[in-house]
């Protein structure tokens, strides 16, 4: 039978530290609405501003992650007794909360995390985050017979393709037999061979502003179904020359899959692209070259145009096709 994606979309979050960024953006395009994750750490700061755009229904979804990550890492410090009282307070300002899962590597203290606030937060389901590498299929597994609905799996890690087919088997199994929808978020990355051939019900990133923060922008080709990326200045060329040739694992790729444009290249074909987004944004080449803010802006339209393709009829027939072979 073929599969019904006629109400499957795919929502792609920006992850945010600022909401300044997803202001301008949406000042600039009035008919154009986002997905939003914000982290505790940041939403402190943040929080009346998005609210705000929501309130404008400008923000068509409101993601709250823990700041687990910054707290593993080191970069803040975070208890679960403060995410807790921070949830109790606004948990029904945002549209989804994940659990604290503040250690990677103890599947078993974040479930004792995620035991602790189901119970403590009143009227907010917490979204369990999965984080086991070496058993990912079997720890989703016990969440989604623990009666979890909706699973997030973490960024430290990518998920390997047995993992994805074994996955996406089970939530096949358990809509025929049970009649649920397994809901799939995927933190901290956006990768395009993962969304279009596995369609999660929802990933984030904050690669739009990282990558623009080192020169990087990218431009969706409609026509090819790819991303193109280009740089801005040569201390980019330099970083892509390092990292370009280079697996997750930092083996050595086989061959170059990607070429980096120059944002003054002068193929024809990818002039044109490049000069219509510069006019959608309203930037020339020359004021975006140094300005932080427009490379942003560009990385946050090419992302409004990932997610339109990725809802797309074409995208739908492309996904349909590869898992009927």
């Amino acid at each position: 039978m073929k599969k019904d994606l006629s109400n499957n979309e795919v929502k792609l979050f920006m992850a945010v530290t600022d909401a300044n960024a997803v202001r301008i953006f949406l000042d600039k395009f009035p008919d154009y609405k986002i997905h939003v994750l914000i982290s505790y750490h940041y939403a402190r700061a943040n929080l009346y501003s998005l609210l705000k755009l929501r309130k404008a229904e400008r923000i068509k979804s409101l993601y709250l992650d823990s700041g687990a990550f910054s707290a593993n890492t080191g970069k803040s410090t975070i208890t679960l007794y403060e995410y807790t009282c921070y949830l109790n307070l606004y948990h029904d300002r945002f549209d989804v909360a994940f659990n604290f899962d503040d250690k990677f590597d103890d599947p078993g203290h974040n479930m004792e995390n995620q035991a602790e606030l189901s119970k403590k937060v009143i009227g907010k389901n917490i979204v369990p985050v999965l984080h086991d590498k070496g058993n990912l299929f079997e720890e989703f597994k016990d969440h989604v017979h623990l009666g979890y609905d909706f699973i997030a799996i973490g960024s430290n890690h990518n998920i390997p393709e047995d993992a994805w087919k074994n996955i996406e088997k089970h939530c096949e199994e358990i809509k025929k037999s049970e009649e649920r929808d397994i809901k799939i978020h995927i933190f901290g990355r956006m990768k395009y061979e993962e969304l279009w051939k596995h369609r999660p019900y929802s990933a984030d990133s904050s690669t739009y502003a990282q990558a623009a923060g080192r020169g990087t922008l990218f431009i969706w080709d409609d026509e090819n179904e790819k991303i193109i990326p280009l740089w801005t200045n040569e201390r980019e060329k330099s970083f892509m020359d390092k990292v370009k040739d280079k697996d997750d694992d930092g083996s050595l790729k086989k061959k170059k899959k990607d070429k980096f444009y120059h944002l003054n290249s002068k193929e024809e074909r990818f002039k044109s692209m490049l000069d219509n987004v510069l006019s959608k944004i309203d930037y020339t080449r020359e004021n975006l070259i140094h300005n932080a803010e427009g490379k942003t802006i560009f990385n946050l339209y090419f992302y409004h145009l990932l997610e339109e393709y990725l809802n797309s009829d074409k995208a739908k027939e492309r996904y349909l096709k590869l898992h009927q072979a």
